[in-house]
């Protein structure tokens, strides 16, 4: 994966994403794409089945995020995010779905 070192992990903060309709890719990784949808929809389904606080960690292109906010049953869903990037489309889609 290339992020050894503390400093390369603090690194990945800053790196420029990379997004179009169907990827996303940081500092020349690929993250997440959108064939993903289906795998990370029956996950969602998984993680929120007993309802309660889900705590999301990445949040890619909010695949999950969408299935997990839909879900009723969820009383709190918590997403944690390292990179700058994306970390600003989270909170774009947190203030679209309050």
């Amino acid at each position: 994966h290339g992020l050894g070192s503390c400093e390369d992990r603090r690194a990945w903060t800053g790196i420029n994403e990379v997004l179009t309709s169907t990827r996303l890719d940081i500092g020349g990784h690929p993250v997440m794409q959108a064939w993903e949808a289906p795998y990370m929809a029956r996950l969602a389904a998984v993680a929120a089945r007993n309802g309660g606080r889900v705590l999301e960690v990445g949040f890619g292109l909010g695949l999950s995020a969408g299935a997990i906010q839909a879900r009723t049953e969820v009383a709190e869903h918590l997403i944690m995010e390292a990179n700058a990037d994306v970390y600003r489309r989270l909170q774009a889609f947190a203030a679209a779905s309050a």
